[in-house]
């Protein structure tokens, strides 16, 4: 099983429990969901209500295709999104808002500041606190939840728990599939949401899944050898005394085993160009962006520029900050959690429904929560 994807059966009483970091070495998941590394289930006990609506495929494309480009976007913008309980109210209170809503304070044409997407309403490219406190102000006014992102230097973000019908099986499987095999790669690739334009090639496709089952390989291999074992428990120890130079030292051996682990092929379909890459990971830290970036055009890669000697994806638009926080269920419904990029959560979100829609799902429903509520640390 990989980092994130969990299959239930009919029976199966469906997700419970709340959004929290587990590490499998400590304890079982919540919801009876048994997975490696860091996963969040539904954060309010149950799953979503909120009915998404009718899918307006041109409206959400036209969302899409005017968010503004990153030249445009400044980091410091705010987004404010308030969810009502139909999309009847929302496209209610989204033409009272608009004309409500003073023209200077969003980056955006005035009818493209406001916007609706299911059951929320949101105005976004708000490029000061100032201007915040005048929407924060105005929508006091009206009913409904209000969530704010980019409000805290960067850290306001909007968590989203949606759940979709799949309408067939085998569309459900390679749906689940492609998030499955993108939650479960690092940071570093810089890889394409499976929800952002071009869609995955067949070879992506198939890149991606191959990381996954040499990642899943290597932890299975690491958990049965006894010296990878032993070498944790030096380092735990390490970490306790606060000894760096060892902390390192048996960091550096964790990394060689790991590549003695590493398996010169797989069973069943894989890439084996992409496996020769990843048997390749350079052992120094300053080799590994490079490698990483090397990688990751194979598997379907957002543009990267080099920025302040750093290597950095060149359209956060479609940054997922940790798509390690994705996570996914299959079972009569598929359902998914995770965060969108600051700054872009509307087109994102608008992204993903399309995505879900285009494959077959229906009747989605959602729910939006502020990052600090659910978050751990």
């Amino acid at each position: 099983m990989s980092a994130s994807l969990t299959t239930t059966g009919p029976e199966d009483p469906g997700p419970t429990g709340r959004h929290e970091y587990v590490d499998p070495r400590i304890a079982e998941p919540p919801g009876g969901v048994t997975e490696r590394g860091p996963v969040f289930v539904w954060s309010r006990g149950s799953a979503p209500t909120t009915p998404f609506g009718a899918v307006d495929v041109a409206l959400l494309q036209h969302l899409v295709d005017t968010d503004l480009s990153d030249a445009d976007v400044s980091r410091a913008d705010i987004a404010v999104a308030v969810t009502f309980t139909s999309p009847e109210a929302a496209r209610g209170t989204a033409e009272r808002l608009r004309a409500d809503l003073p023209r200077a304070v969003t980056r955006y044409d005035h009818r493209d500041a406001v916007v609706v997407l299911g059951s929320s309403v949101f105005v976004r490219g708000i490029p000061s606190p100032a201007a915040n406190r005048s929407v924060r102000g105005l929508l006091r006014g009206y009913p409904g939840d209000v969530l704010v992102e980019g409000d805290r230097y960067g850290e306001g973000s909007i968590v989203a728990d949606l759940s979709c019908r799949p309408t067939e099986r085998a569309r459900a499987q390679v749906l689940a599939g492609d998030l499955d095999d993108y939650a479960s790669t690092p940071f570093d690739f810089f890889l394409r949401p499976p929800w952002a334009r071009p869609a995955l090639t067949g070879s992506e496709r198939l890149a991606r899944s191959t990381y996954t089952r040499f990642n899943d390989f290597l932890e299975d291999a690491a958990d049965a050898d006894p010296e990878t074992q032993e070498l944790w428990f030096h380092y735990r120890e390490a970490h306790r005394q606060g000894d760096v130079d060892r902390m390192s030292r048996v960091q550096n051996r964790i990394s060689e085993r790991r590549r003695e682990l590493s398996p010169a092929r797989l069973e069943g379909e894989y890439d084996p160009k992409t496996l020769a890459a990843l048997r390749t990971e350079p052992l120094a830290l300053d080799a590994k962006p490079r490698w990483s970036v090397r990688v990751g055009r194979r598997m379907g890669q957002l543009p990267v520029r080099r920025q302040a000697g750093d290597l950095v994806a060149g359209r956060d638009r479609d940054l997922v900050a940790s798509p390690a926080l994705l996570t996914v269920r299959l079972g009569e419904r598929l359902d998914i959690s995770t965060f969108l990029p600051i700054g872009h959560f509307a087109p994102s979100l608008a992204s993903l429904v399309l995505h879900l829609h285009r494959a077959g799902c229906a009747d989605v429903r959602y729910r939006l929560l502020d990052w600090d509520d659910v978050r751990v640390d």
